[in-house]
């Protein structure tokens, strides 16, 4: 769920049917969880799987 560019890291979080980039900071990483200590909130929703070229602001449908 969390992209890397340019040295940032960020997140889209899921707000309605469209995605907001968000920038996160990260601390220690265990496999595939990585602990994020800003930037999200309990009960944010992600895109854990970011298509290549999904930006702030796209559109999205949510499947179940």
């Amino acid at each position: 769920a969390i992209v890397e560019e340019d040295g940032e890291e960020y997140v889209f979080l899921i707000k309605g049917n469209i995605v907001e980039k968000t920038s996160v900071k990260t601390g220690k990483s265990v496999g595939r969880t990585v602990e994020v200590l800003e930037g999200l909130q309990e009960g944010d929703e992600v895109v854990l799987t970011p298509p290549s070229g999904l930006e702030d602001g796209d559109k999205i449908e949510i499947g179940e």
